[in-house]
Formats: structure tokens, C-alpha cells, sequence
């Protein structure tokens, strides 16, 4: 008696990645025919997690353990930290089969439950109402016959042509054998088709012992214990052992319990996967990594989705990756994309970066590298053995060189051309001294006059000579005066007794006062020493209702010659006008109103909503935002401040 255990493994599912492992799942047990004396030795399995093809970490709790039967007695050992030992150490006696679930309760493996089955074979040789039986005698009771020796079959009698054609026995003997043992005997034609005695047993070729089955031979076994083997000549050929373990090709293919595997010949397949990789006829790949022998490449290409086929490298070309490939001796090499544009190649077109070379160069465009010669096309250059040339510039081999189109050119001895504009920070150039910062005479910082000459430098223009000094720029007085100044315009000697120190003339041929025309056009305070004469000619014509208004900005004087209407009011301007001209700022001054004397016709001045005209007590002249009415040789002097109009003389 034993115990017969199924080599098998249950795995028991929780999630794409985690499974439960039992080896075995169940078993078989051996007892006494009344249930005592179980065969314990081979009641056990090992218990353990995967996720994936890893194992996992896990914890058990014994306390948490189900059993089918309370009177079940095991033992759980923690083997290490993936794996625990659950054995069974006791069963009553008046069970046939049953179970025990043990639950994962701690580790990345929670939530995981396994089942370990059994059952109980109970001998039969031995059966009680078999101990006084008389073996010569045929015995009947009320629930069992006891014979030496029955037959159940038949036995075909009769005349027959031929020996070969008289059929023989066939049918079940149960008895004695020849060697004085016992068995059961099957016979079909007279020939024995299977038999079990207390040698063993034999049916369809296969013998049958006590520690298995095997062939007649003896070159393939199935062994109680869980292990099946081929063998020959002492050589086994193959083997599947109850650990899981296995060996195949005489030994040249082996894989232990862990499901590691050698092979020491060659593999060859055409479907499957390996490490993650998935084997196809011709490639093995990974999503977007692919190894193809009939194509001959092998890419990584950069694709947003994981493709379980395709051509990796149509995908690199497509997509951006890398890739090496051999399509033909004038087509091969190491490329590299960024999405469909080719950003390096190497092989039979050498590119980088936009960029190609081969042994003796490396250009974008046309190559040439050719002695004095420039390349054919704009954007194109060459960096070869002979120098570095483009479309209109050349750096030869010996030093000499051509820049611009061949404005700038220079000899091996360091000769140089120019045609164009230079940039030098010492030298000379038409007569005038080239300093850091000037082209001219130096300057001394008093800006004196010291050195006679022009003089332009980085922050100012100068002229000086005796008694005269003339320029503008960031500062054009002395430190030592204590000013700054943009220009400054000095004479103080006497080779002129007349002239003009500055003389700003603008202007335009069309002389028309609704144009502006400023010669002048300052912002900040005057301030003089010696005699003033102004003459104004700006407006000298006819009266309109707006005319002040819109020249205002212009001059302040408006001599009006005539009068178009009998009686025509004239506005003065707004003080939004006024901010508007002058940018918001707070300012005042005068307007001078002349009816000339030959206007026939009468107009009135007034003031408007928001920038009223005030008379000496500020009060509105007039009413109606003030008023003034005007004839020929009527003369007026207003003041605008701050939002109104002060009469300062009205003479009629």
C-alpha cells in the first residue's frame, strides 16, 4: 500500500498577473479496509505564487485554513519566502475523500485561494468474511459468493472446414493459475488478451507491476510515483518527473522544477515567443522592435501604438526609430528618423543632421570639392581634404580665400581686396585716423578744442577750430561746466562780424496753413540772452466757424480778411482739444483776434461747453459759455488756463 499523488498543477486565477500554484493539487491514499493505517508519506504539496512568469511573495495563516472534515489533522512550513509546505498528518477513519482550502491572507499575492483534494483507496485483499473460507469449496452467503474458480465467456463447438476456422474461448476466468497463484484472466479465440495475478498484470501490451506500467520491452514506463520515461540500453531518452522536471533528446534538453531550460543543440521554430519576443516564420518582435531575417533589418521604430505584426522598418521610415538594414549593395546601412524625416544614415548614403559625407568630404547639396571653385547652389557647402567652399565664399587648402561673391578676396601671402563696406577699429580711411571708438581726431573729455578736426564717435559728432566749437550727440559740454547738452553751437571769434549760428528753414512748396509745417517743434523752456524778432504769417485769410479750432495747434494769430456771412460765430477750442494737442499737459497761452479792416461783415468769439469765456469778475461774458462780438478793426487777447478763457483786452 502507498500513496499515489497526480503530478499536476492547479493554478487558480485572481488578475491578468497573479495566479496561485499547488503541486500537486491532490492525491491519492492507501488504508487498511476499515480505514486505519493511512499511507501519509506522499500526502503533501507545495504551495506557491506567480505573477507572470515570476514568483510572488506570500504570507499564510494557518488559523484561516478550511477543512472539510474538523477531525483532518496537517502541518504547515513556511519553506522560504515564496513557498509553504502544507502536509497531511492524521484522517478518520470513516472517510473516503475530502479537502483543505488554504487562502493567501497577506502579500502582493491577497485575495488568492487553493484547493489541495484527496481520496481514500481501502484494500480489499484481506476482507473479513473472507478469513474463514475453505479455498476447495464453493461458499454462498447473504450478501457474497466465495469460489475457487469461475469463468464467464463461451466455447463454440462444431465441424469446421479447417483447423484455422474452429473459433476458440473467449470470456473472463477468475481462479488459480499453473505456478499455484490466483488471478483474473481475459481469452478471446483461445488467445490471452489480458491478465492480473499476483505477479502483476498484462493488457494491450503493457505490463502492469506494483510500482507501475510499462511495455513489453521496457522502453516506456508510467511509474506510480508520478514519474514517465522512454528508455534504451540503459540510455533514457526521455523523462517527465512528478517535481516537473523533465529531460528530453537523450539528454541534450532539460528543464527543472523552476522552469529554467537548456538546450544544447540548435533551435529552430517558426511560431511562439521567447523572453517577450513573439517568433515568426522569418522575424521574432516585440511590438516595435522587430529582427527580420528575410527582409533583413532590425528596427526600433517610434510608433504611438504597440503593433502585435507588422514591418518595423517601414515603421521607422513612417514614424521616426532606428533601424539597420541591407536591401542590396546599393542600399543598406544604419538609419536613423525623426517622424518621416531622415535625420542620420550610414552605409551606402552617409547622412547626418541633413548633412552627407564620404572619405574625403562631407556637404549639404551638390558635393565639390574641387581647388577654386565655388559650389553651384545657394545653400549648399562642402568641407573637404581641399578646403571649405559655398555658393559664394571659398576657404582653400593653402589659405588663400574669396568672401561676398568675390568682393573680399585674399592671397597665401595675406594680400587682401575688398569691394564694399569695412569695419576696422584702427588705420585710416580717406585721410581720417581710425581710433577705438572714433573715426576722426581724439577728443580730450573738456571737449575744448584741443585737437582741431572732426571728430565722430560712438556718443557724438564733432567740429572744432580756433574760436569755434560745433557738434550734438549724448553730452556735448565739458564736465567741469556743469551741463549736459544734445548740441551745442559755439563761435566766439571775430573772422565773421555777421552771419547765423543755426539756421532751421522748412518750408514746403505747398505753403497751405492746413498742413502741419513746423520747423521748429520743442518741448521744454527757452532760455536767452540778446534781442528777438518773430513774424508771423501762418493765418492771414478768410473767417470760419472752426478755424481756430483747427489751427490752433499751429499759431496762435489769426488776422481774419473776410467774412463770408453777415454775422458768423467762430468757436474757440475745447479743452479737450487742448489736451489732446499737447498731451495731457497742463499748459497756457495766449490767442490774438484781428478783424482787419477791410472784413465788411461781423463775427462773435465763443466760449463752448466745459471751457467758457470768462470776463474780469469770471463771470460768463454774456452768458451762453461767454461771448464777444467782433467788427473791422476790432482787436481781442484771450488766455486759456486750466479749463477756461480769460479776456485779458477787447478793444472795438
Amino acid at each position: 500500500m502507498g500513496t499515489v499523488a497526480k503530478s499536476s498543477i492547479t493554478l487558480v486565477s485572481i488578475s491578468d498577473a497573479y495566479s496561485l500554484s499547488l503541486t500537486p493539487n491532490s492525491c491519492v491514499i492507501k488504508a487498511d479496509f476499515d480505514g486505519s493505517n493511512p499511507k501519509l508519506e506522499h500526502a503533501y504539496t507545495i504551495i506557491s505564487a506567480y505573477c507572470g512568469d515570476e514568483k510572488a511573495p506570500i504570507e499564510i495563516d494557518s488559523s484561516t485554513i478550511v477543512k472539510s472534515n474538523d477531525n483532518i489533522e496537517y502541518q504547515l512550513i513556511k519553506v522560504d519566502s515564496y513557498r509553504y509546505r502544507l502536509s497531511i498528518i492524521s484522517l478518520p477513519i470513516d472517510i473516503l475523500q475530502g479537502y483543505i482550502e488554504i487562502p493567501v491572507l497577506s502579500g502582493v499575492s491577497a485575495g488568492l485561494t487553493g484547493r489541495f483534494t484527496f481520496s481514500i483507496v481501502r484494500e480489499s485483499t484481506m476482507l473479513d468474511w473472507i478469513q474463514d473460507w475453505e479455498s476447495n469449496k464453493t461458499t454462498i452467503g447473504s450478501s457474497y459468493v466465495i469460489t475457487p474458480k469461475i469463468f464467464v465467456g463461451k466455447k463454440i463447438i462444431g465441424s469446421h472446414d479447417s483447423l484455422e476456422d474452429i473459433p476458440g474461448l473467449t470470456g473472463v476466468y477468475i481462479g488459480p493459475s499453473e505456478d499455484n497463484g490466483a488471478g483474473i484472466y481475459g481469452y478471446k479465440d483461445n488467445k490471452e488478451i489480458f491478465h492480473i495475478d499476483q505477479t502483476g498484470g498484462k493488457i494491450g501490451g503493457w505490463d502492469i507491476t506494483s510500482s507501475g506500467i510499462q511495455c513489453e520491452d521496457g522502453t516506456l514506463s508510467i511509474k506510480s510515483e508520478g514519474a514517465i520515461s522512454a528508455q534504451s540500453e540503459g540510455i533514457i531518452h526521455w523523462s517527465l518527473n512528478k517535481d516537473g522536471s523533465a529531460s528530453f533528446a537523450n539528454g541534450n534538453v532539460t528543464m527543472d522544477v523552476e522552469g529554467n531550460a537548456s538546450f544544447k543543440g540548435t533551435i529552430e521554430t517558426s511560431g511562439g515567443s521567447i523572453a517577450g519576443w513573439t517568433i515568426g516564420a522569418n522575424s521574432i518582435y516585440n511590438g516595435t522592435i522587430g529582427i527580420n531575417s528575410l527582409k533583413k533589418f532590425i528596427a526600433i521604430a517610434n510608433v504611438t501604438s504597440v503593433q502585435d505584426t507588422g514591418d518595423q522598418l517601414d515603421w521607422v521610415k513612417g514614424y521616426g526609430g532606428v533601424a539597420m538594414y541591407y536591401i542590396s549593395n546599393a542600399d543598406y546601412g544604419l538609419i536613423g528618423y525623426k517622424n518621416n524625416e531622415k535625420v542620420f544614415s550610414a552605409g551606402a548614403d552617409n547622412f547626418i543632421a541633413g548633412w552627407y559625407f564620404d572619405e574625403n568630404a562631407i556637404w549639404l547639396g551638390t558635393k565639390n570639392n574641387n581647388i577654386n571653385q565655388h559650389t553651384s547652389t545657394e545653400g549648399d557647402i562642402t568641407i573637404g581634404t581641399n578646403g571649405l567652399r559655398g555658393f559664394k565664399w571659398r576657404l582653400e587648402g593653402d589659405g588663400s580665400g574669396v568672401l561676398a561673391g568675390g568682393n573680399i578676396t585674399w592671397d597665401t601671402q595675406g594680400n587682401t581686396s575688398i569691394t564694399g563696406k569695412i569695419t576696422a577699429t584702427s588705420g585710416s580711411i580717406g585721410g581720417f585716423e581710425i581710433g577705438d571708438g572714433r573715426i576722426g581726431v581724439t577728443e580730450s573729455t573738456e571737449m575744448n578744442g584741443k585737437y582741431q578736426g572732426l571728430a565722430i564717435l560712438s556718443s557724438f559728432i564733432k567740429y572744432s577750430s580756433t574760436n569755434i566749437w560745433t557738434g550734438f550727440g549724448t553730452n556735448v559740454f565739458p564736465a567741469s561746466s556743469g551741463l549736459s547738452g544734445l548740441c551745442r553751437l559755439e563761435y566766439s571769434g571775430s573772422t565773421y562780424e555777421s552771419g547765423i549760428g543755426l539756421l532751421v528753414k522748412f518750408r514746403p512748396k505747398d505753403n497751405n496753413s492746413w498742413y502741419i509745417q513746423q520747423a521748429i517743434n520743442y518741448d521744454g523752456n527757452i532760455f536767452g540772452i540778446g534781442g528777438k524778432a518773430e513774424f508771423e504769417d501762418t493765418y492771414i485769410g478768410a473767417a470760419y466757424t472752426d478755424i481756430i479750432q483747427s489751427l490752433f495747434d499751429r499759431t496762435h494769430t489769426f488776422i481774419f480778411t473776410d467774412i463770408s456771412l453777415e454775422f458768423m460765430t467762430i468757436e474757440l477750442p475745447s479743452s479737450t482739444q487742448i489736451q489732446n494737442a499737447v498731451k495731457s499737459r497742463d499748459v497756457t497761452f495766449e490767442i490774438r483776434i484781428i478783424v482787419a479792416h477791410n472784413s465788411g461783415n461781423r463775427i462773435r468769439v465763443r466760449g463752448v461747453s466745459g471751457t467758457p469765456l470768462l470776463d474780469n469778475n469770471c463771470n460768463y461774458v454774456n452768458g451762453d459759455n461767454g461771448y464777444l462780438d467782433m467788427a473791422r478793426g476790432d482787436t481781442m487777447i484771450l488766455r486759456y488756463c486750466q479749463n477756461h478763457y480769460y479776456l485779458v483786452e477787447y478793444r472795438t
